[in-house]
């Protein structure tokens, strides 16, 4: 009991965001299931007694989503609690550099307008929350041939922050797939499951190291029934 309550007594905060709709002329298509990933993360993380906010589509511009970060920062910092950080959409990378393409992005001037997915780490590790893990549910190579296909989503070399709990949904120059059947992402289809009690431990609670072998493991499988590997 005395764990669950030092466990439970800290302030959890999440950001959650997704973008689907992307304006006719950006240049990037739309995604179908994105911003369903981001609400059924949001309610997961609700019923596990996160304080969420919740930006999709319109709503999850490059300054929203910055300052939304920057003010959930500081009530888990407050309370050295948790902050998550999740966001589904398309990603790419530029020189080097991966990036979320957050509403109002444009293939045209993708590194000017994009959000650079160091900024998001840097945060997070800055943070004085004690747990701080970010999940990304984007595909990595061009982001033009990711945005051709709606099947997709789209980054480059990633390496894992210290201090900072990070899981993508592929490896460098993989594709990470949208599936009608299950009507989200692929990633974010067993990430939910994850958080939502099968990748608890005998203990009953879903560490992110649970999270990440279930998901990875669940994933990998799905992969080879389905021929993507």
């Amino acid at each position: 009991p005395t764990a669950v309550q030092n466990y439970t007594k800290h302030a959890r905060v999440a950001l959650v965001v997704g973008v689907g709709a992307y304006p006719q002329g950006s240049g990037l298509s739309s995604l179908k299931y994105a911003t369903r990933d981001a609400e059924g993360i949001a309610r997961a993380l609700g019923r596990q007694g996160y304080m969420v906010r919740l930006l999709t589509d319109a709503n999850a511009s490059r300054a929203v989503v910055r300052q939304a970060l920057r003010e959930l920062d500081e009530v888990a910092s407050e309370q050295e609690g948790m902050l998550l950080f999740y966001y589904s959409g398309h990603g790419f990378a530029d020189k080097g550099e991966n990036y979320l393409a957050t509403f109002g992005t444009t293939a045209e001037d993708l590194a000017a307008e994009g959000l650079p997915v160091r900024e998001i780490e840097t945060r997070l590790r800055a943070s004085r929350a004690k747990q701080k893990v970010m999940l990304i549910d984007a595909c990595r190579n061009d982001p033009l041939a990711g945005a051709r296909s709606g099947q997709r989503r789209t980054f480059t070399s990633l390496q894992a922050a210290e201090g900072l709990g990070v899981l993508y949904s592929a490896h460098d120059g993989r594709v990470s797939y949208e599936n009608d059947k299950l009507q989200h992402g692929i990633f974010t289809y067993y990430l939910l499951r994850g958080i939502e009690g099968e990748a608890a431990g005998g203990d009953g609670f879903v560490t992110f190291r649970d999270l990440v072998d279930y998901t990875v493991d669940t994933v990998r499988r799905w992969g080879v029934s389905q021929g993507q590997v």
